[in-house]
């Protein structure tokens, strides 16, 4: 896979490495890559790529990913795979023990995020990871979830013993004033936190934590895949216009559904206003 590293953000390149290796290994073949952030982050050392591949197969064109994933047919001795490979997620679950071994943090990572971890949970209270979905969002498919419905998810009692939240996102601190009265965590108030590490950080706690409020993103949804500590997984639908309950392991990556013209500005219409309960709490 010559294009990983450079073909689509963290968490794609987690699925495309996913497939990668499930294939691979259903067939005893070696993997090569290009260089990639999963090298430095859970420490992959797979072969680079040393040669042209004399079959290139496109993983969006793929008929049946369980030829690739959950059978054994041969595909070629030497062989270039390209895409996104953010199959419905049904089809990674007989991997599920497999990806969770192998997506393991390098060994210094996980012990200087497992310290902020049971910082956050050192009051006893159960620990609420939001992933709400910034950046480069709001259009197609990728649409902005207002920080109002994760809001009204938990004052909906999603966890009860007055829950610690933990915020993922590019913008954190803007949305924090979304959250009054809550006892709010995220990546910026860590100060001795590089920031390229902040990302990094988010996907860990989205593993770890006790429930998992996702986005439509691949990067909270393969986080939950990987968790296995979580009661619950919620995840904000255009169609219901609130957070929803769905299994990590049986779903969408990103949900098709696109925004009709105009509907994004509704839904961030929805951010400058108070619900009013929780206005009265602040107050």
């Amino acid at each position: 896979m010559s294009t990983l590293g450079r073909n689509g953000r963290f968490a794609n390149q987690l699925f495309q490495y996913a497939f990668l290796r499930i294939c691979a290994g259903r067939r005893g073949a070696a993997v090569q890559t290009s260089p990639w952030a999963g090298r430095e982050i859970f420490g992959f050392r797979d072969p680079l790529v040393d040669a042209v591949a004399p079959v290139v197969i496109d993983g969006e064109r793929a008929a049946d990913p369980e030829l690739y994933l959950n059978r054994d047919d041969p595909i070629g001795g030497h062989v270039e795979f390209r895409g996104f490979f953010q199959y419905d997620t049904r089809h990674y679950r007989p991997h599920r023990e497999y990806l969770r071994r192998l997506f393991r943090l390098d060994p210094k990572l996980r012990r200087l995020f497992d310290e902020v971890i049971a910082r956050l949970r050192a009051p006893g209270r159960p620990l609420v990871a939001l992933h709400l979905r910034r950046g480069d969002y709001g259009h197609d498919q990728f649409f902005r979830a207002p920080a109002r419905w994760y809001a009204e998810w938990l004052q909906d009692g999603a966890s009860s013993g007055n829950p610690v939240v933990y915020l993922c996102s590019e913008s954190p601190a803007a949305l924090a004033v979304h959250f009054p009265g809550r006892p709010l965590m995220h990546a910026g108030l860590l100060p001795n936190l590089s920031p390229a590490l902040a990302f990094v950080l988010d996907f860990y706690i989205l593993t770890q934590a006790d429930e998992v409020a996702a986005s439509n993103s691949s990067f909270s949804v393969m986080a939950a895949m990987l968790n296995e500590r979580a009661g619950s997984f919620v995840r904000p639908t255009l169609e219901d216009r609130r957070l929803v309950r769905f299994d990590p392991w049986n779903t969408s990556v990103v949900l098709p559904r696109h925004l009709q013209p105009g509907e994004q500005a509704e839904l961030d219409a929805l951010d400058r206003t108070a619900i009013p309960a929780l206005a009265r709490a602040s107050g």
